[in-house]
């Protein structure tokens, strides 16, 4: 691989996936299964394929998966499926607990869709590879990579804040920060790390817990706290079916949803978001964040939005979504 051509960096979740579609309505407590499937999934393993699908050959993506300390099972699956989806440029950092690479079932039903996952804490402690501490693994993994390179965290928890801080370092051009809501909901800490940031992207949960309401009790007067803190100036606040919130520079900008057949599982569709966002301006040369314009901003997102749309009417997991000639289609309806 030409490290030249890599141009975003991913972390940190990546894992098997069991999905399980079932009928939920028969009155037997004994479930029969329509379909079993077992596929990649994970905030950073999602996002890359997208951004890496759509780009095709004018760009690459590298991934970083936090993985156990000592070999198992888990690790064999997540393996297995990396090489049957085509994405070769990954590294498994053994930094999380034994025996404790991430696993997930999604179960589907005719109404509902949940996911159940199971991970291990990262431990701050010499890794197996090098004897090296988490951070200093990370950052020994991006430093090879020029400092053009876009670094995104997707998922983040608390635990994992040296691990960005790592990713982060030495690149000028992109740091997009996606966290859980147990970070978010960390007002200090999350926002020292929003500032270093040029993009943060969550979900209206995740957005709640930073301004301390609920996600259906926010207005629109409570993005404006975002700029008045001196946060990144880009913002994207996803809202499931109901569109998306962007704050440029201070403005606040609300996008509707695109709605195109049934709607089977919403379960990754946010990373769909990101990583088609990422894909636009990429394709469209756009290689700095720090000087995207509203105008690139606002097309970037509709154009993710219309993938992430198309992206809910397929069912066989998180890397299953529409081609970008079908997005491209849609995008002229939207």
């Amino acid at each position: 691989m030409n490290i030249k051509n890599v141009k975003v960096i991913f972390g940190f979740g990546g894992n098997a996936e069991m999905v399980v579609s079932y009928d939920d309505s028969s009155p037997s407590p004994k479930k029969v299964a329509r379909d079993i499937k077992i596929t990649l999934a994970g905030g950073a393993v999602t996002s890359a394929y997208v951004t890496q699908r759509y780009g095709g050959d004018k760009f690459l993506a590298k991934l970083l998966i936090a993985t156990a300390q000592e070999p198992n099972i888990r690790d064999s699956m997540l393996k297995e499926l990396l090489s049957a989806s085509g994405i070769e440029r990954y590294s498994l950092l053994p930094i999380r607990e034994s025996g404790k690479t991430g696993l997930a079932i999604q179960l589907l039903t005719t109404n509902t869709s949940m996911v159940v996952g199971d991970k291990g804490s990262i431990l701050y402690e010499p890794s197996p590879e090098g004897g090296l501490l988490p951070e200093n693994l990370v950052f020994n993994h991006v430093k090879p990579y020029n400092c053009h390179t876009w670094r995104v965290a997707t998922g983040v928890l608390p635990e994992e804040l040296k691990l960005v801080y790592a990713l982060f370092e030495g690149t000028s051009k992109g740091k997009v920060l996606n966290p859980r809501i147990q970070f978010s909901s960390m007002v200090v800490e999350f926002s020292d790390l929003a500032r270093q940031a040029h993009m943060v992207i969550m979900n209206d949960h995740e957005y709640g817990g930073f301004v301390g309401k609920a996600a259906k009790d926010l207005q629109s007067s409570d993005f404006a706290v975002w700029s008045d803190r001196g946060l990144s100036p880009l913002l994207v606040v996803t809202k499931n079916n109901s569109g998306v919130t962007l704050v440029y520079d201070g403005e606040t900008i609300v996008i509707p949803a695109y709605h195109h057949g049934q709607l089977y599982s919403e379960v990754g569709a946010g990373d769909w978001w990101l990583g088609s966002f990422l894909a636009y301006l990429l394709m469209n040369n756009i290689d700095d964040l720090a000087s995207v314009t509203k105008e690139q901003f606002l097309a970037a997102a509709k154009f993710a939005t219309v993938a992430a749309g198309l992206k809910v009417t397929y069912k066989n997991g998180n890397l299953d979504g529409p081609p970008l000639h079908e997005v491209e289609e849609h995008l002229g309806y939207y």
